[in-house]
């Protein structure tokens, strides 16, 4: 039954975040931390990362899984750095919700030569 309520979250809160990411975020910031509110940040940012990728990746930090959310603050990170890398550097630089690794490893991968 967990399964199945983190997999609907994931999906009702991915599909309104696509079509009005304000109530979503709104929504999302309501609920109790935990696996069900970790499901509806990443169906939500696997949407909002076409729009807005700066908002994809600060809806990551907030993941509560410490594994989920590395995962996904790499992902939605280098995916914005690809888009729009000196928006995403000086953001990643900035960021005090990214942990250290992770900022390491996002501004030495966008240093790199292609």
């Amino acid at each position: 039954q967990g399964k199945l309520r983190q997999d609907s979250v994931y999906g009702a809160i991915g599909g309104w975040g696509f079509r009005n990411a304000t109530e979503a975020s709104e929504a999302l910031s309501k609920m109790d931390s935990g696996p069900v509110k970790d499901s509806g940040i990443r169906g939500m940012v696997s949407w909002i990362s076409r729009k807005d990728p700066e908002a994809a990746l600060s809806w990551a930090t907030e993941i509560n899984n410490q594994n989920e959310k590395r995962k996904n603050t790499l992902y939605y990170g280098r995916s914005w750095l690809k888009k729009e890398p000196e928006a995403a550097r000086q953001w990643i630089q900035q960021s005090t919700s990214l942990s250290n690794e992770v900022r390491q490893i996002l501004l030495n991968q966008s240093s790199r030569k292609p």
